[in-house]
């Protein structure tokens, strides 16, 4: 199954617009996977599109400035969402618990469809709800921070952690 094939899926068993995966990023050889909370309206949600480089909503820059200061190669990093759709009223609502769950079931086949990876990124909280899920899977590196979103960033102790835990990765 390639990562079309994945979202494809996603589309048909969601009923909903699941955003495809940045194609100029590194796909099936990613490294790295960054799972946030959804795709936000003013990012993936609008550009379909899962790409910190080609969104320029505030999360999207500040997971740019966060990768940089981190030293951490988005090019290698797949981004994806504990909830692969968008709010479906348009805003920006947390996911719930079935969302989650279910999400976590998807999350869990897209990690076996990256051989190369060596890291999860789980950033948020809801995003952090897969993790014991996902140590399941084996010899995996997990990373919780923040959700690197505008919230966050208005609390510079919260948002100057972020970097290093993502440097933990290389």
């Amino acid at each position: 199954m390639t990562l079309q094939d994945y979202t494809d899926y996603l589309r048909k068993k969601t009923g909903e617009p699941v955003p495809d995966f940045d194609p100029d990023g590194p796909l099936e050889t990613a490294e790295y996977l960054a799972v946030l909370l959804r795709p936000g309206p003013r990012g993936a949600a609008k550009t379909n599109v899962l790409s910190p480089t080609k969104n320029d909503d505030l999360t999207a820059r500040n997971m740019r400035e966060l990768f940089a200061k981190a030293g951490l190669d988005e090019n290698k990093v797949l981004f994806s969402n504990i909830c692969p759709y968008a709010d479906p009223t348009g805003g920006n609502a947390k996911p719930t618990a079935n969302e989650i769950r279910q999400g976590t079931a998807y999350l869990r086949r897209l990690v076996g469809l990256l051989p190369n990876l060596k890291g999860v990124i789980l950033m948020g909280l809801e995003a952090q709800k897969a993790a014991k899920e996902l140590r399941r899977i084996g010899d995996i590196k997990i990373v919780c921070t923040y959700h690197p979103g505008p919230r966050v960033k208005a609390s510079i102790e919260k948002y100057n952690t972020i970097a290093p835990k993502l440097a933990e990765l290389k």
